[in-house]
C-alpha cells in the first residue's frame, strides 16, 4: 500500500472512531470483514410479463419506462446503484431534484448523510445497494423540473406501477437485510400507517429477507442531526442514538446470524 493510501485509511478510521462516539459508541464498532472480489453475476429475476431479467437488463428497462405519468415528465430515471451482491439494501421513497438531474439515488444533502451513516457502519456506498420505491421524480409542477422544492410524495397508483421494478431489484440482488428509510418506505413494505417511532428498530421478515425500518436522512437533518458535531442537545442526541441502535442491530445480525 502506498503511503498516501495508508494515510487515507488512518484518517478515515480516526474520523469513524470520533463520529461513532458522537452517535453513542465508546469504541469503534467492528463491522464484518469483507473479502474484496469481483461482483458475482446477479440471479435472473422476472417481472409480471415473465421476462427474466438481469440487473443490467432491468436497469435498461427502467431507463426506458413510460408506464406512468412520472416517466413522461422526469429528466432521468433513477434505477439505483451499488453492489449487485450486496448484503444490505437501503430503500427510500423516490428521487428528488438532484437525483432527477444526475440519475443517481441519494446524492443531495440526505444522500451525503446516508453515505456518512454507511461508512460509520464500516461499509462503502459501492458495497451496499441504494434504491427507491419509485424510480422517477414526483413533482408538484411537472412542467418545471428546474424548480427546487418541487417535490411531492408519489401517488398510490405511481407506487403500484413502479413496484414491479423494486420487487425485481430485490429478487435479483437478494440482500440479507433491507433497511427502509422513512415512513413511506416502511409503509410500502409493512402496509401500516403507524408512526416511525413505533415501528423503527424492530426486525421484520419480507419474503425471507430481514427488514429494518429506520428514519430517513432528511428527517434527521431537519431535526438538527449533524455529522462531526458534539453536544447537539438532548433530543438530537436521543434521535442519533436511536438510528445508531437500528443500524447496530443490522450489523450484529450480519455478523452473528442472530437477532
Amino acid at each position: 500500500m502506498k503511503q498516501s493510501d495508508y494515510l487515507k485509511v488512518l484518517k478515515l478510521a480516526k474520523r469513524t472512531l470520533e463520529e461513532s462516539q458522537n452517535w453513542g459508541e465508546d469504541e469503534l464498532y467492528k463491522a464484518p470483514v469483507k473479502n474484496i472480489s469481483l461482483p458475482v453475476q446477479p440471479q435472473a429475476t422476472e417481472l409480471k410479463n415473465n421476462n427474466k431479467l438481469s440487473v443490467e437488463e432491468l436497469k435498461n428497462k427502467v431507463l426506458n419506462c413510460k408506464d406512468c405519468a412520472l416517466g413522461k415528465t422526469r429528466l432521468n430515471a433513477v434505477f439505483g446503484e451499488g453492489s449487485s451482491s450486496a448484503e444490505i439494501m437501503f430503500v427510500g421513497e423516490g428521487p428528488g431534484f438532484d437525483e432527477d438531474h444526475q440519475g443517481r439515488p441519494f446524492i443531495g444533502k440526505a444522500g451525503q448523510f446516508l453515505t456518512n451513516l454507511i461508512e460509520l457502519m464500516g461499509y462503502s456506498r459501492d458495497s451496499v445497494y441504494i434504491a427507491n420505491i419509485v424510480k422517477c421524480h414526483p413533482m408538484k409542477d411537472p412542467s418545471n423540473p428546474e424548480l427546487r422544492g418541487n417535490d411531492r410524495p408519489p401517488t398510490d397508483l405511481e407506487v403500484s406501477e413502479c413496484s414491479k421494478y423494486l420487487e425485481a431489484q430485490i429478487a435479483a440482488i437478494n440482500p440479507k437485510v433491507i433497511i427502509t428509510l422513512g415512513k413511506p418506505s416502511a409503509r410500502y413494505f409493512l402496509k401500516t400507517d403507524m408512526a416511525m417511532g413505533a415501528i423503527r428498530g424492530q426486525f421484520r421478515d419480507y419474503n425471507g429477507i430481514k427488514l429494518m425500518p429506520t428514519y430517513h436522512p432528511s428527517y434527521l437533518i431537519r431535526n438538527g442531526c449533524v455529522f462531526g458535531k458534539k453536544d447537539q442537545g438532548q433530543e438530537v442526541t436521543k434521535l442519533k442514538k436511536e438510528v445508531w441502535t437500528d443500524l447496530k442491530k443490522v450489523m450484529d445480525y450480519l455478523k452473528t446470524g442472530k437477532i
